[in-house]
């Protein structure tokens, strides 16, 4: 879950969240694109979606960039957008 905080000046329309590396981490993701309702400035919204982690151990990050209807990239920096996913096994040793 995203909470989205519009704290320009500007109405956000028409925006989207995109996995840019969704072919190089192992956990998938339910969406590559994510639309973002429209959020006045000072607003919030909050965004969902569903990582699954595939068995396969490792700390990775799915890099995503917020864009606007055209494509274009809405923010020269994006990590702010960036989920970190840490995939283990946690074993119980009681019986």
């Amino acid at each position: 879950i995203w909470i989205i905080h519009n704290c320009g000046n500007v109405i956000w329309h028409g925006r989207k969240l995109v996995l840019k590396n969704a072919d190089k981490i192992y956990p998938k993701v339910s969406d590559k694109e994510i639309v973002i309702p429209d959020i006045n400035p000072g607003g919030y919204k909050k965004i969902t979606t569903i990582f699954e982690a595939r068995s396969i151990e490792g700390i990775y990050e799915s890099e995503w960039e917020m864009q606007d209807s055209e494509g274009n990239a809405c923010f020269t920096a994006n990590k702010d957008f960036n989920v970190t996913i840490k995939v283990f096994y946690r074993v119980d040793m009681e019986e």
